[in-house]
C-alpha cells in the first residue's frame, strides 16, 4: 500500500500552483499540502495562546487582538502577497498579538478564499486593514 508524506503532497501541488486551476476541483493531496502549510505550529500555540489550565481571572486578563472596525471593508484578496513569508521571530510574535484582527465579514472571506489564492500563486498573508507590511505564512489565518 502506498501513503504519501507531507513532502511527497507539497511537491505533487507544486505543479498545480498559477494553472489557473479552481481550488475545490484539485485532488486531495493538493488539499492536504495546503493543510499542513496552513496549520499552525504546535509550538506556537503553546508559546503565544494562553494555556488551557488558566484561571478564570487570569483568562479574563489575557490580552487577545481587538477585531478592527474598517470603512469600507477591504477586499479580501488584499490581505494575500505573492512575496514570501517574512521570518517568525519574537519580534513577529509580539506584533502578531497587538495588531487587531480585520472585520469579521472580511476574516470569513479570506478564510474561504484562501486555498484558491494559494493555488493561484500568493504565498504569504498581510494585515492589508492595518497598513504593516509584514508578510505571515498562511497558518496565520488560523490562528
Amino acid at each position: 500500500m502506498f501513503t504519501s508524506s507531507m513532502t511527497d503532497n507539497n511537491f505533487l501541488a507544486s505543479s498545480y500552483i498559477g494553472t489557473g486551476k479552481k481550488y475545490r476541483d484539485t485532488p486531495e493531496f493538493v488539499h492536504a499540502a495546503f493543510d499542513e502549510l496552513s496549520t499552525p505550529p504546535s509550538i506556537f500555540d503553546s508559546l503565544y495562546l494562553p494555556n488551557a489550565r488558566l484561571s478564570v481571572l487570569a483568562l479574563v486578563a489575557y490580552s487577545l487582538p481587538n477585531e478592527t472596525p474598517v470603512h469600507p471593508l477591504p477586499d479580501p484578496l488584499s490581505y494575500f502577497s505573492k512575496e514570501e513569508p517574512h521570518a517568525i521571530n519574537h519580534a513577529t510574535t509580539t506584533l502578531l498579538q497587538t495588531l487587531p484582527i480585520p472585520p469579521a465579514p472580511v476574516l470569513e472571506k479570506i478564510i474561504r478564499l484562501a486555498g484558491q489564492a494559494w493555488l493561484d500563486g500568493y504565498k504569504s498573508v498581510v494585515y492589508s486593514h492595518t497598513g504593516h507590511d509584514r508578510r505571515c505564512p498562511f497558518w496565520i489565518i488560523r490562528h
